[in-house]
C-alpha cells in the first residue's frame, strides 16, 4: 500500500512538473513574439545603458566560445551599405558570434544568450528584430572582427 502511495505521488509530481515547465515554454514563445519587432520608432534612440544591461543578461549563460558586440547606429548603417544586411536603419544592434568554430554547442549557446537578450529588452520596454542570413566574411571585413559573426539584433522600440 506504501508503494502504491508513492509511486501515486512521483506521477502527480511529474505531471505538475511538465505542466509548469510547458507553461515557462509557452511564456518564453508569447514574449518573444510580442517583443519582435516589425518597425522600430525611428524618433526612439537606444541608450548605451540599455544595450550594456541587455548584454550583461546574456553573459549570465555565456560560454567561452560565444562573443557580444554592441554596434553604434554608424555601424549598423555600414553593414547595411557595405554588407548588404537587411536591418532597419536608424537603430542600435548587437552582434553575437562564436570565436572558434560555429559547432553545435555554440550555437545551443548563441540561442541561450538570445534568448536571455529577448527577454531583458522585453523587461526594460524595448524590441528586438534579428537576422541570420548574412555573408559573416563580409562583416569580419567591415568591422575588423576577430570572431565570427551569426546573429545581428536590432534593439529598438517597437511602433505600436
Amino acid at each position: 500500500m506504501a508503494d502504491n502511495f508513492l509511486e501515486k505521488r512521483q506521477e502527480a509530481y511529474r505531471a505538475q512538473a511538465a505542466k509548469g515547465l510547458s507553461k515557462k515554454v509557452n511564456t518564453v514563445i508569447k514574449l518573444a513574439e510580442k517583443s519582435a519587432a516589425l518597425s522600430f520608432d525611428g524618433l526612439y534612440r537606444v541608450r548605451t545603458d540599455q544595450l550594456e544591461k541587455i548584454v550583461q543578461a546574456a553573459l549570465t549563460v555565456d560560454s567561452l566560445s560565444t562573443r557580444c558586440l554592441i554596434l553604434s547606429q554608424n555601424e549598423v548603417q555600414r553593414l547595411v551599405e557595405v554588407c548588404n544586411i537587411s536591418i532597419q536603419q536608424g537603430t542600435e544592434g548587437i552582434l553575437l558570434g562564436v570565436s572558434g568554430a560555429a559547432d553545435t554547442a555554440s550555437l545551443i549557446s548563441i540561442g541561450r544568450l538570445f534568448q536571455m537578450m529577448l527577454l531583458q529588452a522585453a523587461e526594460i520596454g524595448l524590441s528586438v528584430s534579428y537576422t541570420q542570413n548574412f555573408d559573416a566574411a563580409s562583416v569580419v571585413d567591415a568591422l575588423s572582427l576577430s570572431f565570427e559573426p551569426v546573429m545581428l539584433l536590432a534593439v529598438g522600440r517597437a511602433v505600436k
